[in-house]
């Protein structure tokens, strides 16, 4: 163990795995290591005997259950959007190669006392009791609006910025009522409280695409796929390509800690009295109890049946989302099922679940909504757990920590977290623009063939050949073209299809014009045949000097409350001192010795009887209640000119000289260019299609996704 690695990774968690083989991949050397004798850690599968010993602890389970070795019961059951990032991560690292899938019969939910299948086609959509005629037809407004939206062409946002314009806002627009957005927040978005109503609607309607596009996928009824013999399958699939790509495993490592210098940065991982040296470590919440803290609880029930949940088509594998408007809940509650037709249990068995976000300590009474639906079973475990997050700062303690699972039925907020980790871990976004028609068309995603499967009737496709579907007219979902029966049905609007035309640009007049004394603004368009007097957005972005800066020390203004004054370097003979309002958002531990951007043409500021040479750029949320630091990478050099680039790690080859502070300030260039810089869904910091970034890569903040930069 006396090697050194770039990256120690602890635990054998999904998410853990998945990094492990993503940084394999990228060429770094790689040790894993798990306290555990088995994979999976949080996230395993147990036999019937080991389910046994975790909840009833030496008790046997009775014969009547079956043979143990036939459970494969997933602690942390989630299905997989058939569209999702999961999919594709899977695609791009050909992981598909170790697993075997089949589609999910049938998605459902809870609504007025009743469990309601999510409509599949446009037939079901028709006969669907979730909404009476008028509000169907008010619906098919909305559901055309989101199957027509395009983030890039300002035509399909029916004047709406769906940045700024909330969920409520937009769903007013088209007058649904509470059921219809319970029913299209909750089992279309899958969001998981109602927070989302007061936040940018830009979020709700990706999730309602992805939906959608997931059930194009299938000639089924659910927009899900699920592996056979369980989710334990995936951490040891991702195990299996860090190997192939020189990662090293070590399982029953007991006491694996972790290792820091006077600087409190990780330096290795200690365990059975030898240490592995490292420049970063990857883990769960247990491997640094220190660095986390406690955000909620999980409670779940699982269940063994010999029966599919009533109300459900028969469905062998199906998702029941009760949302909590119906439960007077602050969360969601869910419900998984599935069963032999997925080889996790024995013929004639089911595995449910019933789970949500704990809210007292009696998960029994707290989940008997749900476990009431299941009708009876044959046996049931309850448990609840406690969800962590990480509190340290990476870019200081090189220690890069997953959050805990959270109690969906699904796996998109998982992915979210894993990517944008592995975004903070390397600087740089992970490609996944696969065309995933194409790729699975070669049989990427099969089902095995097994000798005396069964199979559900509620609509998923049996075991035997199973790959996904090319999008046609034939495949697509209800969802965009919800009760077009009152109308000619137009085959554009039926299959989808989106506009190939590139957005227009949003070019402006020549801001630095030494006869211009009107500020920068829109005009027409910049083209091959526009003057070259005109240039774009970018044009104006290139004339600001930003710059990556290292803190070196911070302290509280002596005469305002809310400001800091930051010592920072940023590549000059003398550190700048700069003030910022970050006191009610950011403590003062965290300013202390690390990498920040830094916009340096502007001009000097008195601030309450300080100085102030610049400004440290942040990123917020809509309400601005959560502000982040842009963060460059560890790697980067303070005094390096940050760029937009068309592709992330594109060389900076014609960056011009910046602009001098009177002409920043005259031209109100930083005003022009700051309400175009954003953060994408993996926090990484763009200016329309152009990335930020430095030599060393991606520019990005902790967390806030679709947040404002300023």
């Amino acid at each position: 163990m006396d090697e050194e690695y770039d990256v120690i990774v602890l635990g054998t968690g999904l998410k853990e795995c998945i990094l492990s083989g993503l940084l394999s991949v990228d060429g770094l050397k790689v040790l894993h290591m798990d306290r555990n004798d088995y994979y999976g850690g949080e996230s395993t599968s147990l036999n019937l005997i080991q389910l046994w010993k975790r909840f009833r602890g030496n008790d046997k389970p009775p014969a009547h259950l079956g043979s143990s070795r036939d459970y494969n019961v997933d602690m942390i059951p989630k299905f997989m959007m058939a569209n999702g990032t999961l999919v594709r991560v899977l695609i791009h690292t050909d992981v598909t190669k170790y697993l075997y899938f089949k589609a999910v019969d049938g998605s459902f939910v809870y609504n007025k006392g009743k469990i309601h299948k999510v409509p599949a086609t446009d037939m079901e959509a028709l006969k669907s009791p979730l909404m009476g005629i008028f509000e169907k037809r008010r619906a098919r407004k909305f559901f055309i609006y989101v199957q027509d939206y395009d983030e890039k062409d300002p035509k399909t946002h029916d004047g709406m910025d769906l940045t700024r314009v909330t969920t409520r806002e937009l769903i007013a627009k088209y007058g649904l009522d509470d059921n219809t957005v319970d029913f299209i927040g909750h089992a279309l978005a899958l969001q998981r409280d109602d927070r989302y109503l007061n936040e940018p609607a830009l979020d709700t309607v990706k999730r309602m695409k992805l939906y959608a596009e997931s059930l194009a996928r299938f000639q089924g009824g659910s927009p899900y796929i699920y592996p056979l013999y369980g989710l334990g399958e995936l951490p040891q699939a991702f195990a299996r390509l860090s190997a192939v790509y020189g990662g090293t495993y070590m399982l029953n490592k007991p006491e694996c800690k972790v290792e820091f210098n006077e600087e409190g940065k990780v330096v290795g991982v200690t365990s059975e009295g030898e240490t592995a040296k490292c420049k970063k470590v990857v883990c769960d919440p247990s491997y640094l109890q220190n660095k986390v803290r406690k955000v909620g609880k999980v409670a779940r029930a699982i269940a063994i049946m010999s029966h599919p949940i009533p109300n459900t088509n028969d469905s062998h594998s199906v998702q029941v989302i009760l949302p909590q408007k119906q439960l007077g809940r602050q969360s969601d509650m869910y419900l998984f099922c599935c069963s032999y037709s997925h080889n996790v249990a024995p013929k004639g068995k089911f595995i449910a679940f019933v789970s949500t976000d704990a809210e007292t300590d009696n998960p029994e009474s707290e989940l008997k909504p749900g476990i009431d639906l299941l009708g009876p079973v044959d046996e049931i475990f309850f448990d609840i757990y406690d969800r962590y997050e990480p509190v340290n700062e990476p870019t200081l303690d090189n220690c890069f920590i997953s959050t805990s699972y959270d109690a969906t039925t699904h796996f998109e907020s998982t992915v979210v977290d894993v990517l944008n980790m592995y975004t903070l871990i390397t600087g740089k976004v992970l490609d996944l623009s696969v065309d995933l028609s194409a790729a699975t068309a070669n049989l990427l995603f099969k089902a095995k063939t097994l000798t005396g499967t069964g199979t559900g009737t509620g609509g998923g496709v049996g075991v035997g050949h199973l790959q996904f579907l090319r999008s046609s007219p034939h495949h697509l979902p209800w969802l965009p073209r919800l009760l077009a029966f009152q109308h000619h049905r137009n085959h554009d609007a039926i299959t989808g299809s989106t506009s190939t035309r590139p957005p227009p640009r949003m070019p402006l007049r020549r801001p630095f014009s030494s006869s211009s004394t009107e500020s920068p603004e829109l005009s027409s368009s910049s083209s091959s045949s526009s003057s070259s007097s005109s240039f774009s957005i970018k044009d104006a972005a290139d004339m600001l000097d930003i710059r990556v800066g290292r803190i070196l020390k911070a302290w509280r203004h002596e005469e305002a409350d809310s400001l800091y004054v930051e010592e920072v370097d940023v590549g000059e003979a003398e550190p700048r001192i700069i003030c910022s309002g970050l006191v009610n958002y950011i403590p003062l531990h965290h300013l202390q010795d690390i990498k920040v951007v830094v916009l340096a043409n502007l001009k000097p500021r008195n601030m309450r009887g300080v100085k102030s040479s610049g400004m440290l750029m942040a990123a917020s949320d809509a309400s601005h209640d959560n502000v982040e630091l842009l963060l460059p990478p560890q790697d980067s050099i303070p005094g390096e000119r940050i760029w937009f680039g068309s592709q992330l790690n594109q060389e900076n080859q014609t960056l011009p000289s910046p602009a001098t502070p009177n002409q920043i300030q005259k031209k109100k260039v930083w005003e022009l260019v700051q309400p175009h810089l954003k953060t994408n869904d993996s926090c990484i910091v763009i200016l329309g299609d152009h990335v930020m970034q430095t030599s060393a890569g991606a520019v990005l903040c902790r967390s806030l996704k679709n947040a404002n930069v300023s």
